[in-house]
């Protein structure tokens, strides 16, 4: 293999971690968001989850507690799968950038 076929790996490897990195940092991001959600809930918004609703602030959105106990459980699993999915990628670039070069000869 060439200096060419290497440094290309290498680029490819690279981006592929960034992006990982980064897919990991947005799970535990909202991971922790959760967890401070979850802390923050009283007795009382569970009881009367249509009474009681949570400013995001970051979003400025308004969101009913209920809601967000139901949505946030599927929001999350699907993070994680798109994470493990994703945890592949590298090794997929870097298996066709080899077959490439592997064919040229």
């Amino acid at each position: 293999m060439n200096d060419s076929c290497v440094s290309q790996i290498k680029n490819n490897f690279n981006t592929s971690t960034i992006f990982n990195r980064d897919l990991g940092i947005k799970l535990m991001l909202f991971c922790v968001f959760c967890l401070v959600v979850l802390v923050s809930t009283t007795d009382q918004m569970l009881f009367m989850p249509d009474v009681f609703r949570w400013q995001l602030s970051l979003l400025d959105i308004s969101i009913n507690v209920k809601y967000f106990f139901i949505i946030a459980p599927f929001f999350l699993l699907f993070l994680h799968f798109n994470s493990l999915i994703n945890f592949n990628l590298p090794h997929t670039q870097i298996l066709r950038v080899v077959q490439k070069y592997l064919l040229l000869f």
